[in-house]
């Protein structure tokens, strides 16, 4: 980043993570919930890394949150020096924290909220070169809506729209400017809810960047669901997937039937490794191809003796837990088993019930079919049954 002098100057990122997201409604820091199989945080921290303009980074992170925070940037292969600190109760504290952790002969810094994940590289660029030049500068967007003053439940006034901006991260400075600021709010009291507030506070010009509408901060269950459009889009995708699972098992003499978790009463059973679920290993296979990962052979070979007998509802169990923990969830499951005999009819509610039970979905999202081939195949010949599934994720 250049100065007056056109000499580059050194400039830092900060990236506050120390936020809780109460209205988040979750347990976790928010940063750390999966948007599209990464965690927020990923994505912030991957958009950092890709701007060369950038000579080094402090995150700003809560104690308890410091190892996780850590474990995620571990991930990428930094292209500049990126210094963990503990941050503050307030997003004020946190800011001024990482500004005391910067190193010495950095001359601009830019301050971002971790929370905000889709911001574009240009406007960071534009953010620094404003700042070099004018000691303080903003990524902010025109009000789209007539502003109301109000009180007590009564509009007080109308300002005029065209002045109204709406303040976004992110916010960038001159070193000198910024650490300036916060000395002076600590002195005299003062707190803001960004850091151009305290530059305001004691005199200083700010200046303001158009941003995008896309520079969402995430706050509140429905900026995820739209963080996953944004996201998807930018990937040149859509949110959801499309798998479609084959699986076909030998009938043989002395071996229970199961298809679909249900145990059905007849002469003989299918032959396998487990206990040979035509059907769930069919559904196993379309939920693993929508989301890329494999089939039920790379997940549960036939060599692993783990497996041997084991019930493949519950290897079901464990593809829908690897599904969640890569940030899928089913949307819906549509499935048919081919069968000369036994009719199946009888048992396909309690299969659907049974698959669904097993990856947390309604019932009501997991369709069974059963047909024959009149005669036809292994299936008519009756030395065999197959099933097909197609399934339908998203990504979470």
């Amino acid at each position: 980043m250049k100065g007056g002098n056109d000499k580059k100057m050194i400039s830092y990122a900060v990236l506050l993570c120390a936020g809780r997201g109460k209205r988040m409604g979750e347990a976790c820091n928010k940063l750390f919930l999966p948007l599209c199989g990464k965690p927020v945080l990923w994505h912030s921290i991957k958009l950092m890394l890709g701007c060369e303009f950038f000579d080094g980074m402090v995150m700003a992170c809560a104690r308890e949150d410091m190892k996780q925070c850590e474990k995620i940037l571990s991930e990428f292969d930094s292209p500049f020096p990126v210094i963990i600190i503990e941050g503050g109760k307030e997003r004020q504290e946190s800011a001024k924290n990482a500004l005391a952790a910067l190193p010495e002969g950095v001359e601009a810094v830019l301050i971002h909220d971790a929370a905000r994940p889709f911001t574009e590289k240009k406007v960071m660029k534009k953010c620094l070169e404003m700042a070099a030049e004018h000691g303080a500068c903003i990524a902010a967007t025109p009000s789209k809506d007539t502003v109301k003053m109000v009180k007590g439940g009564e509009i007080k006034g109308t300002p005029d729209r065209s002045s109204i901006w709406l303040a976004q991260t992110p916010q960038a400075f001159r070193t000198e400017v910024i650490i300036n600021a916060h000395r002076e709010a600590e002195e005299n009291g003062i707190s803001g809810t960004d850091d151009a507030q305290l530059v305001e506070a004691c005199g200083g010009a700010v200046k303001v960047v158009e941003s995008s509408w896309g520079n969402i901060k995430i706050t509140t269950p429905e900026d995820m669901a739209y963080a996953r459009a944004i996201l998807n889009l930018t990937r040149g995708g859509n949110a959801m997937r499309i798998g479609t699972g084959y699986d076909a098992h030998k009938l043989a003499e002395g071996r229970p039937l199961i298809i679909g978790g249900a145990a059905i009463p007849f002469e003989s059973g299918l032959l396998g490794h487990s206990d040979a679920d035509v059907l769930t290993h069919a559904v196993m296979d379309a939920l693993l191809g929508a989301a890329n990962l494999g089939d039920i052979g790379l997940l549960f070979p036939d060599t692993d003796k783990q497996y041997e007998g084991i019930s493949s509802i519950e290897l079901l169990k464990m593809t829908g837990k690897n599904l969640k923990r890569q940030g899928y969830a089913v949307i819906n499951i549509d499935a048919t088993v081919v069968a000369q005999r036994p009719r199946l009819r009888p048992y396909t509610d309690e299969m659907a019930k049974n698959m669904a039970k097993a990856l947390d979905i309604s019932p009501e999202a997991v369709s069974i079919k059963a047909t024959t081939t009149e005669g036809m195949g292994f299936e008519g010949r009756q030395e065999g049954i197959s099933a097909h599934a197609v399934a339908c994720i998203e990504s979470i």
